[in-house]
């Protein structure tokens, strides 16, 4: 076996090039393919972006933690509606950490777009029972929130442009 695999190295253009006489074998590694490289690439960016993200739904979660115990004793829904937020993002993060899917970037962007929306109508509309933020946009917490809510939600489009691309490659 060993004598057949050093006929076919010393059969190769390379050998011959260098001359069999020295006895050397050489080591050939395959460059990886430009669609090969792009999926690697692809594949780190994909880490990178589920960590950002399931960062950013962390936060967005901890700034709800933070203003929660407020509205329990102004409005007792929107404290529940704090918590589901809070166990939705807590549940969003650990599905991005485990794997890139589209459900994971689909939860990422409806978790950051839900807040924001409520955030909106809040202080434009009002919401039932809460009318007192009305025109209160320069909140600290609330402009905190809409940052960290705009950074998840234009993560979550890029997410899905890589689950485009990296299905598009195999």
């Amino acid at each position: 076996m060993a004598q057949t695999q050093e006929r076919l190295l010393a059969q190769t253009p390379a050998r011959r090039e260098r001359g069999a006489s020295t006895g050397q074998t050489e080591k050939r590694t395959m460059a990886p393919s430009p669609a090969m490289e792009a999926t690697m690439a692809d594949a780190g960016a994909s880490i990178v972006a589920r960590g950002v993200g399931a960062v950013g739904l962390a936060t967005i979660g901890l700034i709800h933690l933070l203003d929660a115990p407020g509205k329990l004793d102004e409005t007792p829904y929107m404290f529940w509606l704090y918590l589901a937020l809070i166990a939705g993002c807590l549940l969003g993060a650990a599905l991005l950490l485990r794997a890139h899917s589209r459900a994971g970037w689909a939860m990422t962007a409806l978790l950051g777009a839900s807040p924001f929306l409520g955030y909106v109508l809040d202080r434009t509309t009002g919401l039932p029972g809460a009318t007192g933020d009305i025109g209160n946009w320069t909140e600290p917490l609330g402009m905190a929130s809409l940052f960290v809510e705009v950074c998840v939600i234009a993560l979550s489009v890029y997410g899905f442009t890589l689950l485009r691309r990296t299905s598009s490659h195999i």
